[in-house]
Parts: C-alpha cells; structure tokens; sequence
C-alpha cells in the first residue's frame, strides 16, 4: 500500500510499504529508497489467517512514517525533500502497477481501510492498533 504522486509521467511512490514474502521482512519506500526494516511479524503462508494493522502517515507532503501493528518502522521519518511542486495522484492497496508481476501467488484479503484527513501522532496510532476486530476464514475458497 502506498501513495503515488503525480510527477509527470513517472507518477512515482513517494511512500509505500510492503512485505517481502522471500526475505520475511516489511519493506519502506521512501521516495527513491528501498529499505528492510526488522518487525516481528512473519507473514507465514497464504493460510495464515493472522491479521496485521498497517499505517502510512504523511505530513505536510515533506515527512512519512509507517507502522505495522502500532510500531513504527525505522527510528526516523522518511524525508522526501521539497515535493511543494507535486501533488498526490493516488493511494493504492494490493500493488502500485509497476512491479506487481514478482509478489503473484500472494494472496491478501483487506478488510478495512481507513483514511484520514490529518497526520495520526504516535499515541493515535497506538490507540488504533489496540481495536483489533476477529476477521474469520472464508468457506470454501481454494488458493489459486
């Protein structure tokens, strides 16, 4: 999940997170940068039924951060430098388009998403991550 912003005909990702199924580790973009950062979750097999909250935070198009079950990944934000001149094309969920095509056969169901107007602080995250709803296994569906 991420967002995109609009810069020509790049439309890069200004901040994205996902997770390396191969490597076990969640994976910040950072504007230009790709970084593994340690968490204590494992995404174990397309069984798993383990639920995970995951947050993307911007502020001010200069600064993100991201959680993963409340726990901010990396001790610092991600700084994009001046962005004044771009703006925000899109958020995707479940792949940015461009290299999707390596991470197929992973299978993800998201139940909830929500969106916010504002920068969540640290504690607001917290709090968030604290409301955990059961999500149950759905019948009869075949990987594949």
């Amino acid at each position: 999940m991420g967002v995109k912003m609009n810069d020509g005909d790049a439309n890069k990702v200004l901040l994205g997170l996902s997770y390396n199924n191969g490597g076990g580790k969640w994976v910040l973009l950072c504007g230009e940068e790709r970084a593994a950062k340690e968490h204590s979750s494992n995404l174990e097999t397309q069984t798993d039924a383990t639920q995970y909250q995951v947050a993307i935070v911007l502020q001010n198009g200069t600064q993100g951060t991201a959680y993963v079950d409340g726990k901010r990944l990396g001790s610092v934000p991600c700084a994009f430098g001046n962005k004044e001149d771009k703006m925000i094309s899109h958020f995707f969920i479940g792949g940015d388009g461009s290299s999707t095509g390596s991470q197929e056969g992973v299978s993800v169901t998201v139940r909830n998403v929500l969106l916010y107007n504002r920068p969540l602080n640290d504690d607001e995250i917290t709090a968030l991550n604290a409301i955990k709803v059961p999500i149950s296994k759905l019948e009869g569906r075949q990987a594949g």
